[in-house]
């Protein structure tokens, strides 16, 4: 079966860094208490995206414009996006993967949730900007993974069709929850074996501990 695309999360998939994932939603939970949304609405426990969400909801339902607000929590994404970008480290096997789907003349897409000013940051620190034929990122319009508008966003762009063809190879549920939706075929990566389950869970056809086993599926899926 022939491999039509693949598509990769940024952020602990092709690079290894610690976002501040419970230093970005306090920052959102902030932004969004600021602006109207009450705080017993707004659980330390629920994903960033989905705080969003419900803030905007919430702010929509009572006639209350919710832009300006998201705008000011994005710019705190942002920041801290930024802060992030500033030390990439390239994940063991990403670059012979690349390498690998260049050589066999596969279009690669980047999609993320971080900004586009952090992807790009992220790209160029690691020499890593001709590698993609396009990069999807966090921007205004556009609704973030666990919805699969990045996906197709970024499929779009280099005029493939979603299907089973098309692989999408990320680190966290909402990776391959977004896959799952958009009608491709999710793998699933995890630096550690114990993460494995859980991505299966959340819709991963496989998932692997290591770079270099995806490449090998992504190979086998060729033949």
């Amino acid at each position: 079966m022939p491999v039509d695309a693949v598509l990769f999360d940024m952020d602990g998939t092709i690079v290894e860094f610690a976002f501040d994932a419970v230093g970005a939603r306090e920052a959102v939970i902030g932004v969004l208490r600021q602006g109207g949304v009450p705080a017993e609405m707004l659980s330390r426990s629920i994903q960033t995206n989905q705080l969003l969400g419900l803030g905007s909801r919430y702010l929509e339902d009572r006639g209350v414009d919710p832009l300006p607000v998201l705008d000011k929590a994005y710019d705190e994404l942002e920041r801290l996006d930024l802060l992030c970008a500033a030390d990439p480290r390239l994940t063991p096997g990403v670059e012979e993967l690349l390498n690998f789907l260049r050589h066999q003349s596969i279009p690669v897409v980047l999609v993320t949730n971080s900004s586009d000013e952090a992807a790009r940051s992220v790209l160029a620190k690691l020499n890593l900007q001709e590698a993609f034929a396009s990069v999807v990122a966090r921007r205004k319009g556009l609704r973030l993974k666990p919805h699969p508008d990045m996906i197709l966003c970024g499929l779009s762009d280099v005029s493939i069709k979603p299907s089973p063809r098309v692989y999408f190879v990320g680190d966290n549920w909402a990776d391959m929850r977004a896959a799952m939706l958009a009608g491709v075929t999710g793998v699933g990566y995890g630096k550690d074996e114990s993460l494995l389950p859980s991505l299966l869970s959340a819709g991963a056809s496989v998932a692997f501990a290591s770079m270099k086993d995806v490449l090998a599926f992504l190979s086998g899926a060729m033949s």
